[in-house]
């Protein structure tokens, strides 16, 4: 292979990540906090949460491995860039990246305003219905759940085995049972808890 074949190689795997890295960025900026993503099986194009994050990370991974590679290939002319005639841009582009990075820290505009965006729409994926009863609800067994809600496990066993959901035992993971079901661990809490039904009945008929 030649440094012409390697170079464009390396520039093509940089563009190829940077776009990816900026869609994956995009959906981490809009997806909801992972109490909500997780109780709800949030996805988006079929991938979920974690799915989207790890493919962030990778692509990073991957772009930092193909700039260094770059870097190596076309050394000469990236120390031309640290030369004396070119010291404006070596200043400038200075002064951007440590004013982001003290923007950031102080939490200061436009960055103020950036952060808020991303909360607010974050924020706006939560409602009434779909807020877990508990942080990370998904992670507890069936019996954890149910003693926690106050719910006698053998029926909420019956409650999902009526519904058609299939449940080895009370000792399994809310998450696994739900996707074993193709249901989200919410829908799963809604099957259980009479109380949801009742509050959701007294809603509709206001």
């Amino acid at each position: 292979m030649n440094k012409n074949f390697m170079r464009q190689l390396a520039g093509l795997i940089l563009f190829f990540n940077a776009l990816i890295i900026i869609i994956t960025g995009v959906v981490l900026f809009i997806m909801p906090h992972g109490r909500i993503a997780y109780w709800i099986n949030w996805k988006l194009l079929g991938l979920n949460k974690d799915q989207w994050s790890d493919i962030h990370i990778i692509s990073a991974l991957l772009f930092i491995v193909a700039m260094f590679f770059h870097m190596a290939l076309n050394w000469r002319a990236f120390l031309n860039y640290f030369s004396y005639k070119k010291l404006s841009p070596l200043v400038l582009a200075s002064i951007i990246t440590i004013l982001a990075i003290v923007l950031t820290i102080y939490n200061l505009p436009p960055v103020k305003q950036i952060v808020y965006l991303e909360k607010s729409i974050k924020k706006s994926w939560e409602t009434k219905d779909n807020h877990p009863p508990i942080p990370h609800a998904e992670k507890l067994s069936l019996a954890k759940l149910c003693k926690f809600a106050n719910i006698p496990p053998k029926e909420a066993l019956k409650k999902l085995r009526e519904k058609g959901w299939k449940v080895i035992s009370i000792k399994e993971n809310v998450k696994k049972i739900a996707e074993t079901n193709h249901h989200s661990p919410m829908e799963l809490w809604h099957v259980i808890n009479d109380k949801t039904k009742k509050l959701n009945n007294l809603e509709s008929t206001l």
